[in-house]
């Protein structure tokens, strides 16, 4: 069993719909309806971007997340990003009094465990590409999404199930055809162990 995108999505544009917030709900609280947040069937598939070549550079600056309550995942991040919440993190500062939504090139990326058994999880949807999340099997699926009824405008989506768990990576942009480069780059320091 694999966690599904619509699940996934939809916890997660629930969390966007709060990015002014302070405080960004985990990714797997429980759903619920949120009247700025689009169902994610509504979205349309894109293809992923293609990985970056390796060996990828990262600067030496870069934050890197170890944290208890994910155990066994490590990634790096740009220092400048904030952290609201455990394993969420933003491009921008979505508590400054200016910021009332996702400004123009903002990203969010959740990054989260769920055990296998959670009620989130269900098979990989179909259409589902592989790929790899820290040098192990994993699936993909990036979305577009009307910015104006949805939040951001793409979504990205990369799942690995590892000893009874999935790990799970969610990038939210504001726009429809942002350029996820910097996102693969974090994702290529994605360690699951």
């Amino acid at each position: 069993m694999k966690l599904t995108l619509a699940g996934l999505l939809i916890l997660s544009l629930i969390a966007v719909a709060a990015c002014s917030e302070e405080e960004a709900p985990p990714l797997v609280d429980s759903p619920s309806p949120s009247p700025t947040a689009a169902n994610p069937e509504e979205g349309t598939v894109v293809p992923p971007p293609p990985p970056l070549p390796t060996p990828v550079s990262i600067p030496g600056t870069w934050a890197t997340f170890v944290e208890p309550a994910i155990p066994g995942l490590t990634f790096r991040y740009p220092a400048e990003w904030h952290q609201t919440s455990i394993g969420t993190f933003y491009s921008f500062d979505p508590s400054a009094p200016n910021i009332t939504g996702f400004p123009s090139g903002g990203v969010k990326l959740q990054f989260d465990r769920t055990p296998l058994g959670s009620p989130v999880v269900s098979p990989r949807p179909p259409e589902a590409t592989d790929t790899e999340l820290g040098g192990l099997p994993a699936w993909e699926v990036a979305r577009t999404f009307d910015p104006i009824t949805a939040g951001p405008g793409r979504a990205h989506l990369v799942a690995a199930e590892v000893n009874g768990y999935v790990y799970v990576v969610v990038a939210h942009f504001t726009e429809q055809d942002a350029d996820e480069t910097l996102f693969l780059k974090i994702l290529s320091t994605v360690l699951i162990v």
